[in-house]
């Protein structure tokens, strides 16, 4: 039996023994509300630490004997209210605190560890403000809320270890830290809008925050920008698109810098036509270079070698295939002549 919400509760201190007592009714645990004041610590074992005996692994007694019961407290002034199931002396079942009607704490014990859930709430608002999972002792999860309710932080724990854990921004989740399937750590950041939608989702290696995927977004929800890496040929790709949805580029780099290498790819705002093919080898022209119309139309084909057009002739065209220039060069860059077409087929011009 668990509590996801505040209970109100009643200033009078029996209303919360009868509520107490219907859940013990549910553990089957038991019943004799007693005064914490007249229990007392028995069967202790000792150790020494520092010269100094220190009891451990206490039972709670009554009159001598494992207490089986109820435990209750109050505050001089009674405004502050304790209550807790025992069963042979040690917390068993469900355990609260109060403070006049305000819910504290709420939570359940198994044979004296912690199990299930552990809730506590905020004063003012009696909005939840933690919430503990445990597992016979050992704490697995544990989430803290605002004072408005809204989850701010998350962990997941693995003995002392904290596996995982998330942060939020005005309830969405903001950092994820996590660890991959091979073992590695791992942050997923996430940004957003003002309206609250996601503006980008990237995922990092924790040790150097070493980029490994990210998703960027327009404010429509298309998505803008793609970028991946991978790893065995330590390489990178970034594919941008336009607000339309139609890719705009392919671009591949030497990771992780931002040196161009390999095949660049541009398309057509308008069609998503392919508009150009561009091969790069350090950020230096080398290989096929083409342009097309958005009518799939040929412009301009080149070749390069580390930089310098290694065609002996080049031809440009108009968009409706037409010549358009005619250069002749020297195989080594260097433009010999050319001569310029009108849309027609007809020379206007050379030199």
């Amino acid at each position: 039996m668990s509590f996801n919400k505040p209970v109100k509760l009643s200033s009078n201190p029996i209303a919360l023994i009868v509520t107490l007592l219907f859940f013990s009714g549910c553990e089957q645990v038991p019943t004799h509300p007693i005064n914490e004041e007249e229990l007392e610590q028995i069967e202790c074992s000792e150790t020494e630490e520092q010269g100094l005996t220190i009891n451990q692994d206490c039972l709670t007694g009554y009159r001598g004997k494992p207490f089986t019961g109820i435990g209750v407290s109050t505050s001089m002034y009674g405004n502050h209210f304790n209550a807790a199931q025992y069963k042979d002396g040690l917390k068993h079942g469900f355990s609260f605190s109060a403070n006049e009607v305000h819910l504290k704490f709420q939570g359940w014990f198994n044979q004296g560890l912690k199990d299930g859930e552990h809730l506590v709430y905020h004063y003012k608002s009696d909005k939840l403000r933690s919430r503990t999972i445990y597992q016979e002792g050992e704490k697995l999860t544990e989430d803290f809320y605002t004072e408005e309710g809204i989850i701010n932080s998350f962990k997941r724990f693995d003995g002392e270890d904290i596996v995982e854990s998330i942060s939020y921004e005005k309830g969405r989740e903001w950092i994820h830290t996590y660890f991959a399937q091979n073992g590695e750590k791992r942050q997923r950041w996430k940004r957003y809008y003002a309206n609250g939608q996601l503006s980008s989702n990237g995922e990092f290696r924790d040790e150097d925050l070493k980029k490994l995927n990210e998703i960027t977004y327009f404010f429509s929800g298309k998505i803008r920008t793609q970028f991946n890496y991978d790893r065995q040929s330590n390489r990178s790709q970034l594919d941008t698109y336009w607000p339309n949805g139609y890719r705009q580029s392919e671009k591949h780099y030497i990771y992780p810098s931002i040196t161009l290498d390999g095949k660049v790819l541009r398309f057509c705002q308008e069609n998503g036509q392919l508009q150009a093919i561009e091969h790069y080898r350090k950020n230096i022209e080398h290989g096929l270079f083409e342009q097309f119309y958005c009518n799939g139309q040929l412009q301009k084909r080149e070749h390069y070698a580390d930089g310098i057009i290694i065609d002996k002739q080049v031809k440009v065209f108009h968009e409706n295939g037409q010549l358009m220039i005619l250069r002749k060069l020297d195989g080594k860059g260097k433009e010999v002549s050319s001569k310029y077409y009108d849309e027609t087929g007809k020379l206007t011009y050379q030199e």
